[in-house]
């Protein structure tokens, strides 16, 4: 679990400790399958107004996960929406928000009327997972569609 949050800022940034205990850690752990989580979104993900408030420094964040093979997944929120992508053997996985959730690919700031989810994950010793997204079920909200911003 990594700490990505900046005092006062919406976008995120891994401090040298940060990446200093991600490195130590993996070096340490080389036979242990690894699941590395932080808040901010360390990739792209299609939505042009939420990539100025994404992790910062995500370069340095992939240059250490990239020299590491036993980590197996990246998970992140901050997005409000689901995500799941593979790329250099590492699965990338967003959680929706037990909130509202924003609009996928948007370009700018929307939101859609999915109700609150999150993702569950079952991990096993050998390094395989399995995840799903749950939605809240029998619930009701108001949603401002016309919202720009939040």
């Amino acid at each position: 679990m990594l700490d990505s949050s900046v005092r006062g800022q919406v976008y995120g940034e891994l401090a040298e400790s940060e990446l200093a205990f991600l490195t130590s850690t993996l070096e340490q752990n080389p036979d242990l399958p690894t699941l590395v989580t932080l808040h901010h979104h360390p990739v792209d993900i299609g939505s042009d107004w939420m990539e100025a408030i994404g992790l910062r420094n995500r370069d340095v964040f992939w240059h250490v996960v990239e020299r590491f093979p036993q980590v197996r997944i990246v998970l992140w929120g901050h997005i409000h929406q689901e995500h799941d992508l593979e790329s250099h053997g590492v699965r990338l996985l967003a959680t929706p928000s037990t909130c509202i959730q924003f609009t996928s690919g948007s370009r700018q700031f929307a939101v859609e009327g999915l109700p609150p989810g999150y993702r569950w994950l079952e991990l096993d010793a050998s390094g395989g997972f399995w995840t799903e997204v749950k939605r809240a079920t029998d619930f009701e909200f108001d949603l401002d569609i016309n919202s720009t911003g939040y």
